[in-house]
């Protein structure tokens, strides 16, 4: 399946250095199979944003009729976009500027994008360009989910067409070969909740969001679906000519063990009961874990692959509860002998009926509860989606060392392991 590219050349000259490289980009990533369009804005109209808020009140549309709707659109649509513009006074020219000021009425509506940075420029040295790119990154960072793939800057170029023969054409060329599409990652999602539609799956759903926001294969799993039991110390998994990291214990969890040995990225959750996960969390973590570890070494990781692994907790409890610390350490402990990154996020102080009227619940404070679901929770949805998206991100995995480093906090807000 091929990527949607939009390339944005703001070169005033056809044929200008800038316009050379992006053919360069474009003849790569068509070589690569992607479905690419080359957009020319000195060929279209683009009026400076007037700061008149039309859009805020127009629900997203900008009032001024010219091209620039139809631009954006088409960037609304694509998987990735390149930005491109020669150096004018260390920043883009005013071109690629009136069209990034024009984002203020769809800033919110463009998320996920993977974005490339092209700039030539006349000096040599590299802060000629780094200033124009800088500019173009703000655009990205402004925009949810944006992540960057690559840049070309190319310096000492200045009359058209000198930059024909530069190794900058070369590495144009190679930046658009490299858009093809990697086979996708595996994300399972396996919900420890009994409930279907609520705090947990909640959760996990937005998680899996974020991680096809990349393209990633995603799939649920509810435990409570399914008919299986915990560990039941058959130990054929420690018999001398047993398979790694296989339960030979058949029954309704086996496919999941499976699909999770086989994940790029496993995302679990679950309420907190009594203190710790729920049963069906607590069976499916002691098969996974058992048949990832071994007695001839207890350090050492035979999982063959590496798995990147997030866990949410959701709780009746405050945010500043400190006694579930130890049920984090020791629950995520075992997840590291997949070979990858552990973190976990926890949801706090959750809204556990839709109508505290119809239940025995006084020592709750169901006006407190509403609130947190309408500020909070939110805000927690956010989080579980940029979780998955991050860790379904092969540039990120491809940048990130696996493995126990110590704790450290996520960027996400949770604890990474």
């Amino acid at each position: 399946m091929s990527k949607r590219i939009v390339v944005i050349s703001a070169s005033p000259r056809k044929g200008g250095n800038t316009d050379l490289l992006c053919d360069e980009f474009v003849r790569g990533a068509v070589e690569s199979g992607n479905d690419v369009e080359k957009i020319n804005l000195r060929n279209r109209r683009i009026g400076f944003c007037t700061a008149c808020y039309h859009c805020k009140d127009g629900r997203g549309e900008c009032c001024i009729r010219d091209d620039v709707p139809e631009i954006i659109s088409k960037m609304e649509a694509a998987d990735i976009i390149v930005l491109a513009s020669p150096v004018y006074f260390y920043s883009v020219d005013a071109q690629l500027k009136a069209l990034i000021d024009r984002f203020n009425a769809r800033w919110k509506a463009v998320s996920g994008k993977t974005f490339y940075y092209i700039a030539a420029g006349a000096e040599t040295h590299d802060h000629v360009t780094s200033c124009a790119i800088d500019c173009m990154r703000g655009l990205a960072e402004c925009l949810e989910g944006s992540v960057e793939g690559g840049t070309v800057e190319a310096t000492g170029v200045f009359e058209k067409g000198t930059v024909v023969g530069t190794p900058f054409m070369l590495q144009a060329y190679e930046m658009g070969k490299s858009c093809h599409r990697c086979d996708a990652m595996k994300v399972m999602a396996v919900n420890g909740s009994p409930r279907k539609g609520w705090n947990t799956d909640m959760l996990l759903e937005r998680a899996l969001e974020g991680a096809a926001s990349v393209g990633a294969d995603t799939e649920m799993v509810h435990l409570a679906d399914l008919d299986f039991s915990g560990c039941v110390s058959c130990f054929a998994c420690r018999r001398r000519n047993a398979d790694y990291c296989r339960c030979y214990h058949r029954d309704g969890l086996t496919p999941v063990l499976e699909g999770a040995l086989d994940a790029d990225v496993l995302l679990l959750g679950s309420p907190i009961y009594f203190g710790d996960v729920t049963g069906m969390m607590r069976n499916f973590l002691e098969r996974l874990g058992y048949v990832t570890m071994t007695y001839d070494d207890a350090t050492r990781v035979i999982h063959p692959k590496r798995t990147d692994v997030a866990f949410f907790f959701t709780m009746n409890l405050p945010s500043d509860y400190r006694g579930y610390d130890e049920l984090y350490e020791r629950t995520m402990l075992p997840l590291m002998k997949l070979g990858g990154t552990v973190e976990h996020h926890h949801c706090c102080d959750t809204l556990q009926f839709d109508d505290y009227s119809k239940y025995r619940a006084a020592g709750f404070d169901a006006e407190h509860k509403a609130e947190v679901r309408r500020t909070q929770f939110p805000k927690d949805l956010e989080n579980a989606y940029s979780t998955g998206r991050r860790l379904a991100s092969r540039d990120r995995r491809a940048s990130s060392a696996p493995g126990l480093n110590g704790p450290s906090q996520s960027p996400s807000g949770g604890i990474r392991i």
